[in-house]
């Protein structure tokens, strides 16, 4: 069937070993088991992840969609979260993925309704991607409405996903084919997986991520969507926080 919409990228709900704050709003019932995927889960596998990302691989990665795992193999395995790298500087390291989880929906179907993910990544010096770097707050099961901050990197002309770009205002419901929350926004491919944030404090950079880019109808390029953090992304968040990184 062909799609009235546009997948931005591939998704996540963050990258580090998800030490995250936990969110305020209470769970509203048991959610669907989340699906997990082994990545670089075993020493010699995350030296191989590190070898892979060179300088020149990271200058020249683009944005993509990866594909579904395979029966009894690995997804991701080349999978890496390289924070503030920059011209070839990598100033907390490469930390590959040793694991990764989804909802059940997600991995079924890519029901964007439940388009949320989670990547655990190895440890650097016995230290987590959090104890470097910190971490922001998260919520569920909050009303809709809300005054959000959208970030992104957006790849697709008029960007060159060199820039951290934003969008901020009051939420809406999507009203044609989706659950989903919608924000007016113009970023474009490559931003996916960005942090919605609620409270946003600009001066120190703070807030309580509450949804993520998701995808763009392709008639209606200055709305941007995002799902809905419910129990299926708690579930995932709770997953996350309970696997041990290496």
């Amino acid at each position: 069937m062909h799609r009235r919409f546009a997948l931005l990228s591939i998704l996540t709900l963050a990258t580090g070993s998800i030490a995250l704050l936990p969110g305020t709003a209470a769970q509203a019932g048991a959610a669907p088991r989340p699906a997990q995927h082994a990545a670089a889960d075993s020493t010699s596998e995350q030296r191989q992840v590190t070898r892979y990302w060179t300088e020149g691989r990271m200058e020249s990665a683009q944005p993509l969609d990866l594909p579904a795992p395979k029966s009894g193999g690995k997804a991701g395995l080349s999978a890496a979260a390289e924070p503030g790298y920059a011209a070839g500087r990598r100033p907390f390291g490469t930390r590959p993925a040793t694991k990764l989880l989804t909802t059940p929906q997600w991995n079924a179907g890519e029901d964007v309704d439940f388009d949320v993910a989670a990547a655990v990544v190895a440890q650097v010096d016995g230290k987590s991607l959090v104890d470097v770097v910190g971490g922001q707050g998260v919520a569920f099961n909050q009303r809709r409405g809300r005054q959000m901050h959208s970030f992104g990197y957006p790849a697709a002309a008029p960007y060159d996903g060199s820039k951290l770009i934003y969008c901020s205002g009051r939420t809406f419901d999507d009203f044609l084919l989706s659950d989903d929350l919608a924000l007016t926004c113009d970023m474009t491919g490559g931003a996916s997986g960005g942090p919605w944030m609620l409270n946003f404090n600009e001066s120190t950079g703070l807030g309580t991520q509450n949804s993520v880019n998701s995808f763009k109808y392709n008639f209606a390029p200055n709305w941007m969507f995002g799902p809905y953090f419910g129990n299926e992304a708690q579930a995932v968040y709770q997953a996350a926080q309970n696997t041990n990184a290496l």
